[in-house]
């Protein structure tokens, strides 16, 4: 499976944990990636866990580091810094 899956995977839990939030039902837009490391293949039948912090705000703007991991085994499979406008 593409790596940039990954990435994706990160994109859509944040956008998820922020819909009860204050930018609850506005449509959130990726606007960057940085320092995304890519440690070890997504295979289909992973199951992983995904592990958000949030770095800052800036008006309707939130950037989050992003970790994904494999649950059986916690080895990274990746991370990366995400800026996302809402």
């Amino acid at each position: 499976m593409p790596s940039v899956l990954a990435i994706e995977i990160l994109a859509q839990a944040v956008a998820v944990a922020l819909t009860e939030g204050d930018l609850g039902g506005a449509p959130m837009v990726l606007a960057g990636i940085d320092d995304a490391r890519f440690e070890s293949p997504l295979r289909p039948a992973d199951t992983l866990v995904v592990h958000l912090v949030v770095e800052g705000r800036f008006g309707r703007m939130i950037k989050v580091r992003g970790t994904l991991s494999h649950e059986s085994s916690g080895d990274l499979v990746a991370s990366a810094s995400l800026l996302l406008a809402g």
